[in-house]
């Protein structure tokens, strides 16, 4: 195998573990199969620049497969999701809307940093852990202060995140459906901040010069 397909292998079995070690699916293989899928819209949406239906339909039925012992919520974390995403969409100017870009690959990035930072047990106060990882577990609530979190983050620290990518909001709805709304959304932010970093640092003035000297 070339290089790139064993880079391709790695990934989808290092997201395979992060996402059994997370999400705790009854068939492990359900976690390979959303690890090669999510790849796979990866690629896709590289060479496209839009995902197909049927591979969303597909992510669709193996987040409810994941949560087989609470799809209602699952379903209701996608809906909830989805609503969050037309609301700040329409909440923005036509100024701020812009172009649309693509942060699909950054935030699965951001998704993996998150749950290898859960599955390697680094510090981090145990309020603060329950929260992100595990907000909605023995008490509504987590579910509430999760709903009212994520909408003013989505609004207030996403907004130019959301509105950009907007043509990929089923995508996200699911991946809150799958994750829940604190891991979706700092993963985001990550995606946020390494689409940034990579903006900044290709428009740079000093590397524009840099590149000119040479």
């Amino acid at each position: 195998m070339s290089a790139l397909t064993w880079k391709y292998v790695i990934w989808i079995l290092a997201l395979d573990v992060l996402l059994i070690y997370s999400l705790q699916p009854k068939n492990p293989l359900y976690a390979l199969f959303l690890s090669v899928l999510l790849w796979k819209i990866v690629i896709h949406d590289a060479s496209m620049d839009k995902i197909e239906a049927k591979l969303l339909l597909l992510l669709f039925i193996m987040g409810a497969l994941l949560h087989e012992r609470d799809v209602f919520f699952y379903l209701w974390q996608c809906s909830f999701s989805a609503a969050v995403f037309c609301g700040s969409y329409k909440l923005c100017t036509r100024e701020q809307i812009g172009q649309q870009e693509s942060y699909l690959h950054y935030d699965i990035i951001g998704v993996m940093l998150v749950l290898l930072y859960d599955l390697l047990v680094l510090p981090m106060p145990q309020p603060l852990y329950q929260m992100i990882f595990h907000p909605f577990d023995g008490a509504l609530a987590w579910a509430f202060c999760g709903g009212g979190g994520a909408l003013t983050a989505v609004i207030f620290c996403l907004r130019k995140h959301i509105v950009t990518s907007i043509g990929h909001s089923v995508f996200y709805a699911i991946l809150f459906g799958i994750c829940n709304p604190f891991v979706s959304l700092i993963s985001m932010l990550i995606g946020s901040l390494i689409h940034y970093g990579k903006t900044r640092f290709r428009h740079s003035p000093y590397i524009r010069w840099s590149t000119k000297k040479l």
